[in-house]
């Protein structure tokens, strides 16, 4: 008995069945609003004014829905027979699909629930097995090793750890120049000391810093240079008493050289602070003649006086200089040498041969000679190689 109220019924439930056919083959959520469930607005109207228009009550709707199921199967067998439907069975249709719709709701609400729930629990079950990787004692230990690695290797010298202490010898009147090298965290000191190895007072040092190093006057004698940079180079001077011209002095900040860890400048002259009395022997030099002793006529001709041992000369006299340890026959030890360079004090005895002279010296570490106007310091050594 199709009518206008039963077309409208038909309409809507066409509407319902095609929209549960689509929620139940697709991954679309329909859940919120009854715009979402109906997904027409007019539809939703027409089917509550229909609905509300024909109640049923619970007895009819369980029995029509017993019938419609034994008949049809389920609802998707009902939607291709809508117009074999009464107006009661077209709204318990309507009742069965949206109660249907509300199932499927459910059923992916509590799958959503259930997704993240799990999706939590991994999430968290990562986290915790991440946690617990990364903080076990083994690796608590591994990453303990890699700093203290990290931290031994940052301390260590990019250079090797190069030092060197060397003397050196300067004539505060000549141009001499004092050259220093240092780095940072490897200080250096300057010593400074007369000939008769008593402290040369320093009185100043210009500059006494700059923005590549630092000084400091340590004792009288003493100099401390400290590095705040690497790899510059300046100049400097310093000021010792009662000379009358600063020394030259060049800083090199140079890491990759040996760093002059002590630097031990001996000052020809006496300093002023030296009140020592010093013993200063004045003789004659006596010409080569017949009264030359043997031991003189030996060495004046560069021959090896009996009693004797060869001595090695380390610094600068003119070539052809030697140099002997004598034991006189009373048992008295001196040391003996044959040069071109003069020497004016200090001496015992002296003869000559033409362009050479023989001294006859005080056993000393260091004797000094004028070779060319200038002072020289000079050291015997037994030459270990022999006569």
């Amino acid at each position: 008995m199709p009518n206008k109220t039963n077309s409208m019924l038909r309409y809507s439930l066409a509407s319902l069945l095609m929209l549960n056919s689509v929620n139940a083959h697709s991954n679309v959520e329909f859940v919120g609003s009854e715009k979402n469930i109906y997904a027409d607005p007019i539809t939703v109207e027409k089917n509550e004014s229909i609905l509300e228009e024909d109640v049923l009550s619970k007895k009819q709707v369980i029995e029509i829905k017993k019938r419609l199921l034994r008949k049809y199967k389920g609802i998707d067998e009902i939607a291709l027979n809508l117009d074999q439907l009464t107006q009661k069975e077209l709204t318990v249709a309507s009742i069965m699909v949206l109660e249907q719709q509300r199932n499927h709701r459910k059923l992916q609400k509590k799958a959503q629930l259930e997704l993240d729930k799990s999706t939590i629990d991994d999430s968290f079950d990562g986290m915790f097995n991440i946690h617990e990787a990364t903080m076990s004692d083994a690796n608590i230990l591994k990453r303990k090793s890699i700093d203290e690695r990290i931290k031994k290797t940052s301390r260590k010298n990019l250079h090797p750890n190069k030092t060197s202490i060397r003397p050196i010898v300067i004539d505060p009147e000549s141009n001499d120049v004092i050259t220093i090298n240092f780095a940072i965290n490897r200080p250096s000191s300057v010593t400074f000391f007369d000939e008769q190895g008593h402290p040369y007072p320093v009185t100043d040092i210009a500059p006494t810093s700059n923005a590549y190093f630092d000084n400091q006057t340590m004792a009288e004698n003493i100099v401390m240079f400290t590095a705040k940079e690497e790899y510059r180079q300046a100049n400097g001077f310093v000021f010792l008493q009662g000379v009358s011209q600063p020394i030259p002095v060049v800083y090199s900040l140079d890491p990759t050289k040996p760093v002059d860890t002590k630097l031990i400048v001996t000052v020809l002259g006496i300093s002023p602070t030296n009140k020592a009395e010093f013993e200063t022997i004045g003789v004659d030099i006596t010409p080569f003649s017949n009264q030359t002793s043997e031991t003189s006529f030996r060495i004046l001709n560069g021959m090896s006086p009996a009693n004797s041992k060869r001595l090695t000369i380390l610094g600068d006299l003119p070539a052809g200089s030697k140099a002997w340890e004598v034991v006189e026959p009373n048992g008295d030890t001196y040391h003996w040498v044959r040069t071109k360079a003069a020497k004016r004090y200090e001496y015992i005895k002296a003869n000559r041969l033409g362009k050479y002279f023989a001294y006859k010296l005080q056993p000393r570490t260091k004797h000094w000679f004028l070779v060319d106007g200038k002072r020289v310091a000079v050291q015997f050594h037994i030459d270990k190689r022999g006569q």
